[in-house]
Parts: structure tokens; C-alpha cells; sequence
């Protein structure tokens, strides 16, 4: 049985719960303090409302997804600290020869987006990039030419993001931290979902984009398919794969940008990224490639 990891409220569990039924069991981090959870060294169990029970012999697989999306309501800052915790455990328990899939929760705390620039620098090109706090990056990043970003995709108050944005023209605060880059010009956005062995290819035109990132003006339309289906060339796959190798992945996104002269710009790998929306029909086969994987 598959131990998911998750959140009461994510659609993504529910379509692999849909699929999975009773070979499945869902834990909710939002609701835990309603499940039944007893671990030692040797040994586990997890038992949810519904007297429904896996523990360290029956589960197969683990698959965390999304769980600290959201809290639980009203509980201890102690409490819920005390819960995450007990949370990756389970997920890090290697009892029974129980196979994690995807990508631990603090993945980007071991290996970060200037670390994954530097592996992937090696097959293929990347944008002039620097973190400065205190001092300018115009010695890397042309002045004139580049965007800032966010390196930990935390919320500013008031739930705003910062997503990618032109600063070319502005005079920022040199006192703050800034994670910026060189800005290419691209006719497209490409997206490479890892799956196990399996590569999923989409691109999405940039042509009429309001901003600079996409995510921004993210499609809620299930009929609408923004993003294409793209074959790559064996090299690139070749190339996508050792990075892999490179990074220890067997899940996550690779996000590029496809730049005038047809090259391949690599951005990030997102360990964690959402991919529904790229086959929201399942035309492409990716969830059944992701039920596969699960299994």
C-alpha cells in the first residue's frame, strides 16, 4: 500500500487516490491531530478516523506531495512543529525496504536553485545569475537587462509573490536580498516532468504574456491547453538525464526557456512542481505514467 503524504484540500492527491482507491492510504497534515500515529525505531502504525490502518509491514511505497500546504486549524506553533516532524520521519523510515517516491519536503535546503545552475551548467547554457545582499550585481547580471526572482517562494504579508519581474529600469534597495538574472529573450517557456524513467515534454508560446512569468497568468480552464506536447532530440534527453543522475532524481520539473536561436536556457528543477496542468484529460499519459510510478 502507498503511504501519500499530503493535504486534505489538493486536488493532485485527489485524482491519485481516485486511481489508487483502497491501495492507497491518504494522510493529511491538516488533519492530523485526528489520525492515530504510533512509531518507534523498529516499527510503525498509522490508523485514520475511519479505523483504516497501514504500518511499516503493509506499506510498499511513500510519496510526499504538497502536505505543508496547508495547517492545522488552531493548534500550537509547538504542537504542529512537533507533527511535521513525526511527518518526515515516516517519510524518511526506510523500514520493510520502503521505497520513497518523488522528492523529501526540505529538498531545496540541501541542494538549492544556485547549486542546481551550477550541476546543470554543464549540458546546457544558463542565465548570467547572482545573489547579492549588500552590493550590486552588475558585475554578473547586466544592469540594464535583468529580473529578480524569488529563491525560496515564501509569501510576502498580505499572501503577494514575487514572481519574475523586470527590474532593468528600477533603483532597488541594495540592503535587501536579491536573486537576480540576466533576461533572455524567448518565444517559449519549455517544461520537462521527470517520471521515473520517462521524460514529459510540453512548450508554451510567450507571445502573449502580459509579464515575464507565466505562472502569473496560469490558465484555470480545463479545456484550455496552453502547453504543447514537445519531442525532444536524444541529446537533450541525454543531457536532461545526467542531469538527473547529477541531482538524484527520479521525480520533479526542469523548467527552460527556448531562446531566438532555439536553445534550451535551463532555469530551475522544482522537486515538487504541479503537473496536472500540463494533461489535465490524461491525453498525454502522464497520470497513468505517475499511477505507474506510484505503484
Amino acid at each position: 500500500m502507498l503511504l501519500l503524504i499530503t493535504s486534505s484540500g489538493d486536488g493532485t492527491s485527489d485524482l491519485i487516490v481516485s486511481r489508487l482507491k483502497d491501495k492507497v492510504f491518504r494522510l493529511n497534515f491538516d488533519q492530523i491531530f485526528d489520525f492515530k500515529i504510533y512509531q518507534t525505531p523498529f516499527f510503525w502504525e498509522i490508523e485514520n478516523p475511519a479505523g483504516i490502518r497501514i504500518n511499516s509491514k503493509t506499506v510498499s511505497n511513500v510519496f510526499w506531495w504538497k502536505a505543508f500546504n496547508a495547517s492545522p486549524p488552531k493548534s500550537e506553533n509547538f504542537l504542529e512543529d512537533e507533527a511535521k516532524y513525526i511527518l518526515r520521519e515516516l517519510y524518511s523510515s526506510g523500514l520493510n525496504n520502503c521505497q520513497r517516491k518523488g522528492n523529501p519536503p526540505d529538498f531545496h535546503n540541501h541542494l538549492g536553485k544556485i547549486k542546481i545552475l551550477n550541476l546543470a551548467s554543464k549540458y546546457f547554457d544558463i542565465p548570467k545569475t547572482a545573489f547579492t545582499l549588500n552590493r550590486s550585481s552588475e558585475d554578473t547580471v547586466p544592469i540594464n537587462n535583468r529580473v529578480a526572482k524569488s529563491l525560496s517562494s515564501s509569501l510576502f504579508s498580505g499572501n503577494k509573490v514575487l514572481f519574475t519581474s523586470d527590474i532593468s529600469s528600477r533603483i532597488i534597495d541594495l540592503n535587501y536580498p536579491w536573486f537576480t538574472q540576466e533576461k533572455v529573450a524567448a518565444k517559449f517557456d519549455m517544461t520537462c516532468l521527470v517520471v521515473d524513467k520517462e521524460l514529459f515534454s510540453f512548450t508554451r508560446s510567450r507571445e502573449n504574456l502580459n509579464g515575464l512569468d507565466w505562472r502569473s497568468e496560469q490558465s484555470l480552464d480545463l479545456k484550455k491547453e496552453d502547453w504543447k506536447p514537445l519531442t525532444l532530440d536524444d541529446q537533450t534527453k541525454k543531457r536532461i538525464k545526467s542531469l538527473n543522475l547529477d541531482l538524484n532524481v527520479t521525480w520533479g520539473r526542469h523548467d527552460f526557456m527556448i531562446d531566438n536561436s532555439g536553445n534550451f536556457i535551463f532555469l530551475e528543477f522544482n522537486a515538487n512542481g504541479q503537473w496536472v496542468f500540463l494533461d489535465y484529460s490524461n491525453k498525454f499519459g502522464i497520470l497513468d505514467a505517475v499511477i505507474e510510478y506510484l505503484k
